[in-house]
């Protein structure tokens, strides 16, 4: 059976679409995995960003970069790209 801890909340971005979404830590199993979800207000898809973060610095340098490129491409930036087709 797995065991879960509480969710900390990193960082709150907003979409073009007024969709606001969450990055998310948790520890699951001893490890700290980093999720993408939708505000609590909204319905949407969780995305596990990082299964396994090995150091706050780590976690630090993730969130930055995903926070920046989620907002500049207007998506999670966890789906691919348009221009590596992932707009199929």
């Amino acid at each position: 059976m797995s065991v879960a801890g509480d969710r900390h909340e990193l960082a709150r971005y907003q979409l073009p679409n007024g969709t606001t979404r969450v990055l998310c830590a948790q520890r699951i199993n001893g490890r700290v995995a980093i999720s993408d979800i939708p505000d609590s207000d909204t319905s949407g898809r969780v995305y596990l960003v990082e299964r396994h973060i090995e150091s706050r610095a780590a976690m630090q340098g993730l969130v930055s970069a995903y926070v920046r490129d989620a907002v500049d491409r207007g998506q999670p930036a966890i789906l691919l790209p348009d221009w590596l087709g992932g707009d199929r």
